[in-house]
């Protein structure tokens, strides 16, 4: 896998994050609490109960596992990050002065200054909303650990490298058994089901969704429906959901996570 183009400290962060994973595979549902306690352990610092004054880098290193921070742009994903906070009187007049906030932030800060932009932007959600530190929520796998899934699948699969180079090249829809690489990967991602069809809250989330969606479910059970007529073989209608259904995010994830794998 290409590791040489991503930021050291989200290396460093996911290598943390997986190898204290009890199974490779199994969901992740995390506090914010311990999720900004994990880089205080990798730099040695005792893990706190209650979050007071972070050390440098902190917010910056539990944004990126909270995955919502941009850390090649040193920006908030503000399109996520209301999944961490408490909206409970005018949420649109808060919500928009938050985005001011971080706005002004950026403007004033260079991207280099990743850590204080990361603190100050913090602070703007901080100052006018209360964060839900200990409340478990489902987070999202990174890039590589898409791409590792991916991986595990072409073994089991027993695709070899020149048949994998046919996939890319014919598009991973166009070819068999690209259809059940997607099946095979949507399957131990735990994103679908062959008994209940896909997890539409955890494909929401992997896009980036804050909200619950309604529309977004709604969407993808009309196009799930009328593919489940068609009386396609498995890996074919995986494939198809993944292509036609919630906004191609399967098909994206996939796509991204191919670029991480090296032939």
């Amino acid at each position: 896998m290409k590791l040489q183009s991503l930021p050291a400290l989200f290396i460093i962060l996911l290598h943390a994050f997986s190898v204290r994973s009890s199974h490779r595979h199994c969901l992740q549902y995390k506090s914010s609490i311990t999720l900004f306690n994990e880089p205080l352990m990798i730099l040695g610092h005792q893990p706190s109960v209650n979050i007071g004054p972070m050390i440098p880098c902190q917010i910056r290193g539990g944004a990126i596992l909270l995955r919502i921070w941009h850390d090649h742009n040193a920006t908030a994903k503000n399109d996520v990050c209301p999944r961490f906070w408490q909206f409970e009187h005018n949420p649109e007049e808060k919500r928009q002065r938050v985005i001011q906030c971080c706005d002004e932030v950026a403007e004033r800060l260079p991207v280099d200054q990743n850590c204080q932009r990361a603190q100050e932007m913090f602070n703007c959600y901080y100052k006018n909303l209360d964060f839900r530190w200990v409340e478990k929520f489902f987070i999202p796998r990174a890039e590589l650990q898409h791409a590792r899934v991916l991986t595990d699948c072409i073994r089991m699969l027993q695709i070899s490298e020149s048949e994998l180079d046919l996939i890319r090249q014919e598009g991973i829809l166009n070819h068999p058994r690209g259809r059940c690489l997607v099946r095979c990967f949507l399957l131990r991602e735990d994103l679908y089901s062959e008994e209940s069809g896909p997890r539409p809250f955890r494909i929401l989330v992997e896009k980036g969704g804050a909200d619950d969606g309604i529309e977004f479910r709604k969407q993808g059970e009309r196009c799930i429906a009328r593919l489940q007529r068609n009386f396609l073989d498995r890996c074919t209608l995986a494939a198809r959901i993944a292509d036609e259904c919630y906004d191609q995010t399967l098909l994206k994830i996939i796509d991204e996570g191919l670029k991480n794998i090296k032939t």
